[in-house]
């Protein structure tokens, strides 16, 4: 009678242990709501960063005015041939690499001729 008593018990707690959730599912459905909340909530503002495309550059500094923060380069990317200026926010770096070959990104997707675009991130290439 003892062993059937325990092996009823021994069923009862299985079969309640396999009809609770895991709650790792619930969790994350929850973590999911709570981003797309947010995302929701904040609308453009978080996606700010992503508002644009980019377009890569190569091009030769030719000079790098630090006062005014301006770079001009003579562009060899057919997609925004010959001398244009950009601006530059972080200048200093920029001038170790005049008349060199450099590789850059502007915030823009196009190159307009009377536009100056700036320069988000530039790395020297090798002459």
């Amino acid at each position: 009678m003892e062993i059937r008593n325990t092996e009823k018990a021994v069923a009862r707690q299985s079969r309640s242990n396999s009809s609770r959730p895991n709650g790792s599912g619930f969790f994350t459905v929850i973590c999911m709501g709570i981003v797309l909340l947010l995302l929701t909530v904040s609308g453009r503002p978080a996606l700010a960063a992503l508002d644009y495309d980019q377009l890569q550059v190569t091009g030769v500094i030719t000079s790098v005015n630090a006062v005014t923060g301006l770079v001009t380069v003579d562009v060899t990317s057919s997609s925004c041939q010959g001398i244009r200026t950009f601006k530059a926010d972080k200048i200093e770096k920029l001038q170790e690499y005049v008349d060199q070959r450099v590789s850059f990104f502007i915030e823009s997707d196009k190159c307009e001729v009377k536009e100056v675009y700036t320069i988000l991130t530039a790395r020297g290439l090798r002459k």
